[in-house]
């Protein structure tokens, strides 16, 4: 029996009131940065909302500093995406551009699940883990 290389796997990030958003990360998009969350399962960090409140971030704390950079400067509500410069996982809340690149390395599987962050007014306390289906 052979190594099995996942393609992608669903994450829950849950945060500090019980609400839960179910996101999946692709592997083929950022291989290296895909294992390495995997490997800090769980990581337990803070999210906060951007200053423009388009996206919200949560910096990941990997032992290892990612380097790989995005392109991407628009986004879209619901896109999960790495952003090298703070070395944090992001969510569009909105559709639009935002001021630094990130890239896009999977989706939030829920949209509806995003109106648990809707009252957040600077930062909260999340978890990141796998999600045992």
């Amino acid at each position: 029996m052979g190594i099995k290389i996942l393609s992608s796997r669903d994450f829950i990030i849950k945060l500090e009131n019980g609400d839960q958003i179910p996101i999946i990360l692709e592997r083929f998009r950022a291989p290296i940065l895909f294992e390495e969350i995997i490997r800090s399962i769980p990581i337990r960090s803070r999210l906060f909302l951007s200053r423009d409140q388009m996206f919200v971030y949560i910096p990941l704390g990997l032992k290892k500093k990612i380097g790989i950079g995005g392109r991407d400067l628009s986004i879209k509500k619901g896109d999960v995406g790495f952003m090298v410069i703070n070395q944090s996982l992001i969510i569009g809340l909105k559709d639009g551009n935002i001021a630094y690149p990130f890239l896009l390395i999977g989706k939030v599987k829920n949209l509806s699940s995003l109106k648990v962050l809707e009252g957040i007014q600077s930062s909260i306390n999340v978890e990141i883990n796998i999600h045992e289906a």
